[in-house]
C-alpha cells in the first residue's frame, strides 16, 4: 500500500465533502463518515486544487486546468477548460465571490484571468520568472502574486489591468481585516499591509500572547468564514494554532502525531464549525471546533485521522 504525502485540502460548501490533494492525485471523503467517495490519480506530483462558492472543483496538470464536480473525478472524460500550450502552470486561484479563475504561469511568466462562465480570457499580466503563488482579495478585484525571490508580493488590479502595489512578503497567505489591512506571513510571524497603499512595506506584528510560539517561515494561515478566528501552525509545540483574529490570542492547539508532527491547517467548512488539518505527513483530521469548545482534551485524543492511501 502506497502512502501519499498530503498537499492541500478544501471543504465543499453545502455538500461538505472534504477534497484532499496529495502526492499522487486527489481524494474526496465524506466529512462525517470519512468514507472515500471518489478518487483520481495522476502521474505528476502534488496537483493543486481550488473550489468556488458553488462547490465546483478546479485542478491542473501543469498545462491544463480542469473543472469538475468532485463526484465525477474518476471519469476519464474530464475536459480542460483552460489549455496553455507550452506554458507551465504554477498556481491557480478562484475568486470567493465567483466569476474569475486566476492561472499563474512560467515560460512565459504571466498571470492570466479567465471568466468561470465561459472561460474566456479576461486579462493578462506580465509577471516574473520567479512567480510562486497567486491569491484573490476578498472582493475579487485584486490579485496578489508572490515571488520566491527576493520575497515580494505584487498587487494587480483586475479592473484597470495594472500593477497597483508591491510589498515584502513570502509566502503569500492573505487575510483581509475590517480596517482595510491585509494580514500576511513572513519569517515566522504576522505582517500587516495597508491595502490603501500596497506599495508601502509590510509592518511586523507579533502580539505578546504569541511570544511563546514560533511560526514556521512558510506558515499557512486561514481565516474562518465569519472572520473571527485565524488558524495557523506553530513550531514549538508542533501543532495547528487557532487564534482570535482581533486580538491574536491563542484559543486552541491542535497537535499532529508524535512521530510525524506536521499539522498545517488546510481548510475551514463554510460555516466555520469544522477545520481540516494535516496530522502527520499522510493523514488529515477533521476537527469539530464546536465540540472543542466544551471537551478539548478528550476530543484531541479521540479525533480520527484519515490516511491518504491507495
Amino acid at each position: 500500500m502506497d502512502v501519499h504525502r498530503v498537499a492541500d485540502a478544501e471543504i465543499r460548501p453545502l455538500v461538505d465533502d472534504v477534497v484532499v490533494a496529495h502526492s499522487g492525485g486527489i481524494r474526496v471523503f465524506d466529512r462525517d463518515t470519512l468514507r472515500r467517495k471518489a478518487a483520481r490519480d495522476f502521474d505528476q506530483h502534488f496537483p493543486q486544487i481550488a473550489i468556488d462558492a458553488d462547490g465546483t472543483l478546479f485542478y491542473h496538470d501543469w498545462q491544463n486546468v480542469f473543472q469538475v464536480n468532485p463526484g465525477q473525478l474518476p471519469s476519464q472524460q474530464n475536459e480542460a477548460v483552460v489549455h496553455l500550450d507550452g506554458a507551465r502552470i504554477l498556481d491557480i486561484a478562484v475568486a470567493k465571490n465567483g466569476g474569475h479563475l486566476a492561472v499563474l504561469n512560467s515560460t512565459p511568466a504571466e498571470l492570466q484571468v479567465y471568466s468561470t462562465t465561459d472561460f474566456s480570457l479576461q486579462a493578462t499580466f506580465t509577471t516574473d520568472f520567479n512567480n510562486s503563488t497567486v491569491r484573490f482579495t476578498e472582493d475579487g478585484q485584486r490579485l496578489l502574486v508572490g515571488l520566491s525571490t527576493p520575497g515580494l508580493a505584487r498587487v494587480f488590479d483586475l479592473a484597470t489591468r495594472t500593477q497597483v502595489g508591491e510589498f515584502d512578503s513570502l509566502p503569500l497567505d492573505l487575510i483581509e481585516t475590517d480596517d482595510h489591512r491585509w494580514l500576511v506571513t513572513r519569517g515566522g510571524g504576522f505582517r500587516v499591509v495597508d491595502a490603501s497603499d500596497p506599495y508601502r512595506p509590510s509592518v511586523g506584528m507579533r502580539s505578546s500572547a504569541l511570544a511563546k510560539w514560533k511560526l514556521p517561515s512558510l506558515a499557512k494561515i486561514l481565516v474562518s468564514p465569519d472572520g473571527s478566528r485565524i488558524a495557523t501552525e506553530t513550531l514549538n509545540p508542533r501543532a495547528a494554532l487557532v487564534l482570535d483574529r482581533s486580538e491574536q490570542t491563542p484559543l486552541r492547539l491542535l497537535p499532529g502525531l508524535n512521530r510525524q508532527p506536521e499539522s498545517r491547517p488546510l481548510a475551514y467548512s463554510h460555516d466555520g464549525r469544522y477545520l481540516v488539518t494535516e496530522r502527520g505527513r499522510s493523514n488529515v483530521t477533521i476537527w469539530d471546533l464546536q465540540a472543542l469548545d466544551t471537551q478539548l482534551e478528550s476530543f484531541i485524543q479521540s479525533a480520527p485521522a484519515t490516511a491518504i492511501t491507495d
